[in-house]
């Protein structure tokens, strides 16, 4: 008994301590809003871009987007100049962020954005907004994004996780906890105990774990895919209202800008008869949302054109696909842009 006590004891001494430690450690405030510590130092290089090649096009989207469309070869099938922001980890938050505070408030502004989305993406709006995933939407965001804190963190938090994100460092900070730590064992102990290089070190990392089996790959990313077919998730009438999507199309009204949304194909479920229940029906009010709000939206989930064979996991396409797939993107928005020109005679 008299042993539980001194470490009931020490590990409260130790629980105080950190209190006073890792705000001073960090320089962050004690007292902190929920969510996530912003500030006005905005990542404006996507701006930079548009302002230096003033592009027609900008295609928003996540790593797959990177894969599936190949740029230049757009640009020439469609003889329009265009920008592919196919950012790893994204999804709506930072599309938002990216729009906002970074597309329209450039001088250059492009005519036409064309956003790659799958499942509930664009109704998840708290969907790759923590963990490691946070550094990438607070370096776009600005500190009076209030409606990023309320719709991506604070709405989606507890009363006693937001007491605690406020008021408990060893929490709040987690992340900046984690990051540290990492580092400690990856670099630090390397360095100092066998004098190595942190390239070499990276390196090594990546010769161990840079090709995971491609049954592991999947089951990873099948998992992280599962929560946009939650049932709750793909309540769309339930979920528009909380997520950014009405804010996205408004904003892209207000500045002249014709917003396409493209639904790309996964390979997530074998087969429609396999998807949730409840998909058809999300699809189906989005697609009626966004005509109402004169929206295009383009729909790749089922089509044939596109089979398994395109595909090196279950949503990253092969260098192949990328070139089938931009050819049929390419000719279906040539169409567009053709009524979009004629509807502007």
């Amino acid at each position: 008994m008299r042993k539980f006590k001194i470490f009931l004891t020490f590990s409260f001494f130790l629980f105080a301590l950190s209190w006073v430690l890792i705000p001073v450690y960090y320089t962050l405030p004690y007292k902190k809003p929920p969510g996530p510590l912003l500030d006005d130092r905005l990542k404006k290089t996507y701006q930079d871009h548009l302002v230096e090649t003033q592009p027609e096009l900008v295609l928003l989207g996540d790593s797959t987007l990177l894969d599936s469309i190949d740029e230049p070869y757009l640009a020439e099938l469609l003889d329009k100049d265009s920008y592919r922001i196919g950012k790893p980890g994204s999804a709506s938050a930072i599309w938002y962020l990216l729009l906002k505070n970074n597309i329209i408030t450039s001088p250059h502004k492009p005519s036409h954005l064309i956003i790659f989305f799958r499942g509930s993406m664009l109704t998840s709006p708290e969907y790759r907004t923590r963990g490691k995933y946070e550094p990438l939407v607070t370096e776009l965001a600005l500190s009076d994004d209030f409606l990023l804190q309320e719709l991506a963190y604070t709405s989606q938090m507890g009363w006693l996780e937001e007491q605690a994100d406020q008021f408990l460092p060893l929490f709040a900070y987690r992340q900046h906890l984690r990051t540290s730590i990492e580092r400690l064992v990856k670099y630090k102990f390397f360095q100092k105990m066998m004098d190595v290089e942190r390239i070499k070190i990276d390196q090594a990392l990546d010769v161990v774990f840079g090709e995971p089996d491609i049954a592991q790959v999947n089951a990873i990313i099948n998992a992280a895919e599962d929560y946009l077919y939650q049932p709750e998730k793909l309540d769309f009438y339930s979920q528009l209202p909380k997520s950014f999507l009405p804010e996205i199309v408004r904003l892209c009204h207000e500045n002249n800008i014709q917003l396409t949304v493209v639904r790309t194909k996964s390979l997530t479920y074998a087969s429609s008869e396999e998807a949730p229940k409840g998909l058809d029906a999300y699809i189906s009010n989005l697609q009626e949302y966004l005509a109402e709000n004169k929206i295009v939206f383009i729909d790749y989930a089922e089509d044939e054109r596109l089979p398994v064979s395109l595909f090196n996991d279950s949503v990253h396409m092969s260098k192949n696909g990328a070139e089938i797939f931009t050819e049929i993107f390419a000719a279906d928005y040539q169409d567009i842009l053709a009524n979009d020109e004629n509807t502007h005679e």
